[in-house]
């Protein structure tokens, strides 16, 4: 077997001679990244473990001067490393911008505007920007948003003047496991973002030139768009859109988590598997029609298989259309030229070549831009199609016939039983079903293929796993693989030929209703999809080892001479099927039970301020294992889910799978909302809040309290000044007491729900730390007044850090070593205030902020305390 495995190993470079400088050039870019560099056991394995196999596959090569191959793989290594370095232009936004001031900004509107929900949506190539009225010209895109409901007029290749607005760089949540939104804009050519609220602040000054497939493209979207909104109903039009271009813009919250729960969300993204689906009905459609062409005027060329190839060709046509309407989405154009290299391949007849063409195309998609590696659209992309070449390659060496290998594929039709489709004995419907059963089978069987190839990265990147997706996929994508070609072509069609366009529509709207229906009716279901933690790269490196074996292991073919020989190979195929499906459950199981791998040390106890903008959340995880999470964050309107697109990965990453106990200080939207999610993506065992109905301010946390215990969580009381015991730690209730809300009740005070909030300290040996929520002086006075035992190490700062909170006095009382602010970057309201922070100094108290130090955590063992922050995340 070992020899076996050698043989397949220095087949490697020879099939595909790419590879080993591939290998080279992406250890390169990986010593550049941090992920990338620092995935594996320690900073750097990850990089060198690539370069060894760029290495190794070049020494057991068979070329003779080996030597070169070698230094090549090192040389590219090298250039890989260099050019990932981002150097940026003298003039580019991001070393001319003042963040924080206003500015007045011009530039050209490179797409027609898109409208979601109350806002508008423009991307500026930006031309000048002036501070203080002094103009500079500079360079970079500005995503802006236009927050009103009436539609605006101005479209692309408009000059727009923006009057008064302030430019931000995307800033990402610096927590462990964040979601890096800075590059996802980045890597969609997004350089700074800005908003307003009000349309006379943007002037038209002029008409620029754009390129000419710019002003094609918009022109033929615009007609496109016109037609599908006469003609669907504002649900299918959405979704037709959504799943023909990428514009989810119109689609409804619930339908968009539906298909996310499903696992079908990707068919709403414009990807490699949109592309195949055009160049493979485009295959289907040009195949019969160059036949039938080439029989008649060149009959030679047809019998030499001309027509697969002139098939090919005219298929570079419409994937060429549909990238070019797909917009300037990088991960489309990515996805098409894989697509198109595919094709090409084809067409010079190396259909065996398809894997060094997707090899070239990375490799030149890297070199252009490197930090695409990083991408989870670039790596779903290139696995996707990595695994259907595997599945396909795998088909043709089941081919008895040399001759038939270089031919047609027969493959898969001995597998599915279906070689005899073509027996003249057979009726029409006969051979009809045979067709659509090999259709409907080969779309189901590459759908599992690309579903399976990327499930690591899905889980990396979104933490979550659809079990209906394998059920809803096979029966779903292929109807998504007639319907999305199908309407392009009927939209063109449509634009063109508007008195055609109510016939025509029809069709697709009978396609669209199991898009409307399925997704919402499975997605209903509990088991629909489970949200899992992280997974490792021991299971990753395990699941695409699992993965490829199974496929060599059920597409083999073992050559049988005698009957004794069929007995030996059963036996041994059914031996290696046993093995590994044992090691498959073993991989599945260690994903969703991650405590198997992983538990916290039984010493320390580590608390996390997490950064989740201007609002507050803490996790802390106690040594028994036991978990507790302190407020959620929230978002002014609701605008970003904070729980679950900031709290809930920080957690998925720290492998937790469960939250013991779950506190709200107070009902503030920006303490709360997060939680609100929170108990919807893990199971709670209790939760703690003030529900005095005495209080109006109280409702959300009543509320949020019965949703909890609906969930399956119990109510703890709050009992002032009783410790709650979590192993050796504990921690104590010490605010609002009943005297203190007594008082309260007839209070006019605006800040009632501040003062309200639970204040509670966490002891731990000789550690302590006061959680203060957003209470202000008149409950840090009333503290002071009954002598509460707030006296602590280290202080989580009163509301932010606001200037009407943690007065001196009430500094000194508590006299902390380290005060540990929540707040946001450049937030409106501008905590902390600076009059807080210079009585902190004087005090000598040392500060860490979540808007400059990302998320900040204490791990202490109750006696020595480390603080971790994570300014570069």
């Amino acid at each position: 077997m070992k020899n076996s495995i050698h043989s397949g190993l220095r087949q490697l470079p020879s099939q595909f001679p790419l590879l080993p400088c591939f290998f080279g050039f992406l250890s390169g870019i990986g010593l550049a990244y941090a992920e990338f560099r620092d995935y594996l056991i320690a900073p750097g394995i990850f990089p060198l473990f690539l370069l060894s196999c760029g290495v190794y596959l070049a020494l057991i090569s068979s070329r003779q001067r080996k030597h070169l191959y070698v230094g090549g793989v090192l040389l590219l290594g090298v250039i890989g490393y260099f050019q990932a370095q981002r150097v940026l232009p003298e003039n580019h936004i991001h070393l001319q911008m003042q963040e924080g001031s206003y500015a007045q900004v011009e530039g050209i509107v490179w797409a027609n505007p898109f409208h979601e929900k109350n806002r508008t949506v423009f991307n500026v190539h930006l031309q000048r920007v002036a501070y203080d009225g002094e103009w500079r010209n500079v360079t970079g895109t500005a995503q802006i948003s236009l927050y009103t409901k009436t539609p605006t007029h101005w479209k692309a290749g408009d000059l727009l003047r923006f009057k008064k607005i302030k430019l931000k760089q995307p800033r990402n949540f610096k927590n462990p496991g964040r979601f890096n939104y800075q590059r996802f804009l980045r890597l969609h050519g997004i350089d700074v973002t800005a908003g307003l609220s009000k349309p006379d602040a943007i002037e038209k000054i002029g008409v620029a030139p754009l390129p000419f497939w710019i002003n094609l493209r918009e022109k033929i979207r615009e007609k496109i768009y016109i037609s599908i909104e006469t003609h669907l109903s504002n649900q299918e039009s959405a979704l037709l859109r959504a799943m023909v271009f990428g514009d989810k813009s119109g689609l409804s919250e619930e339908l968009k988590e539906a298909f996310a729960s499903t696992g079908i969300g990707h068919l709403t993204a414009v990807s490699g598997l949109h592309i195949g689906f055009v160049a493979g009905f485009s295959l289907l459609l040009f195949r019969p029609i160059a036949f039938s062409l080439l029989w008649r005027w060149f009959p030679v060329q047809a019998r030499n298989g001309m027509a697969p190839k002139l098939s090919a060709l005219l298929a570079i046509v419409p994937v060429f259309l549909y990238m070019l309407l797909a917009g300037d989405k990088s991960s489309a154009l990515r996805a098409g030229f894989m697509v198109l290299a595919v094709l090409l391949a084809l067409l010079a007849d190396r259909e065996k070549s398809a894997g060094n063409a997707l090899l070239l195309v990375a490799f030149l998609i890297l070199l252009k831009n490197p930090e695409v590696i990083l991408d989870a659209g670039f790596q779903m992309s290139f696995m996707a199609v990595v695994c259907i070449l595997f599945v396909l390659q795998q088909i043709s060496q089941r081919e008895r016939d040399a001759i038939d290998r270089m031919g047609e594929p027969k493959g898969l039709d001995r597998w599915l039983g279906l070689h005899m489709a073509d027996d003249p004995d057979h009726s029409r419907m006969q051979k009809f079903s045979m067709q659509a059963f090999r259709l409907f089978s080969a779309s189901t069987l590459i759908s599992l293929a690309a579903i399976l190839g990327t499930l690591p990265i899905v889980l990396f990147h979104f933490h979550r796993i659809s079990l209906s997706g394998f059920l809803l996929n096979p029966i779903i994508t292929p109807f998504a693989s007639l319907l999305i070609p199908l309407a392009l072509a009927v939209t063109l069609i449509s634009a063109l030929l508007p008195a055609l366009a109510f016939l025509l529509f029809w069709p697709i709207k009978i396609m669209l209703l199991p898009f409307l229906t399925l997704p919402l009716l499975i997605s209903e279901k509990p088991w629909s999809a489970v949200y899992v933690s992280s997974p490792g790269p021991l299971w990753t490196l395990l699941w695409y080892g699992l993965l490829f074996a199974g496929i060599k292991i059920l597409m083999t073919r073992h050559p049988i001479d005698t009957e004794a020989s069929e007995k030996k190979s059963l036996l041994n195929r059914r031996g290696l099927l046993t093995a590994w499906c044992i090691t498959a459950l073993l991989v599945i199981t260690g994903l969703l039970s991650p405590k198997f791998s992983w538990s916290p040390s039984s010493d320390k106890l580590t608390l996390t301020l997490l950064d989740v903008g201007q609002g507050e959340s803490i996790f802390i995880q106690y040594p028994n294992g036991q978990t507790m999470m302190i407020d959620g964050g929230g978002f002014y309107k609701n605008s970003l889910d904070v729980g679950k697109r900031i709290i809930a990965p920080f957690l998925w990453d720290n492998h937790v799978t469960k939250i013991d106990y779950m506190i709200a200080s107070h009902s503030d939207n920006d303490h709360i909302s997060g939680l609100e999610s929170l108990i919807d993506l893990f199971p709670v065992g209790q939760v703690l809040a003030v529900v005095d109905p005495q209080f109006r301010q109280t409702r959300r946390a009543r509320e949020w309290v019965a949703k909890a215990i609906n969930n399956g969580a119990s109510s703890m009381p709050l009992d002032i000044g009783r410790p709650i015991q979590i192993g050796e730690a504990r921690i104590t209730p010490l605010h609002p007491d009943t005297d203190y809300r007594q008082q309260l009740r007839n209070s006019p005070d605006s800040h009632i729900a501040n003062n309200l909030s639970i204040v509670l300290k966490l002891e731990y040996r000789e550690f302590s730390i006061l959680l203060t929520g957003d209470i202000e002086s008149d409950a840090e006075d009333y503290l002071r007044t009954i002598k509460a035992p707030v006296q602590a190490d280290f202080l989580k700062v009163p509301h932010h850090g606001s200037r009407y909170s943690s007065s001196s006095k009430f500094i000194d009382q508590v006299a902390p070593k380290a005060a540990l602010f929540s707040s946001g970057y450049l937030n409106r309201t501008r905590h902390p205030h600076p009059e807080t922070l210079r009585r902190y100094e004087r005090s000598g108290v040392r500060q860490w902020r979540t808007d400059l130090d990302g998320a900040i955590t204490l791990s202490t063992d109750g006696i020595k305390t480390e603080i971790i922050s994570h300014p570069d995340l």
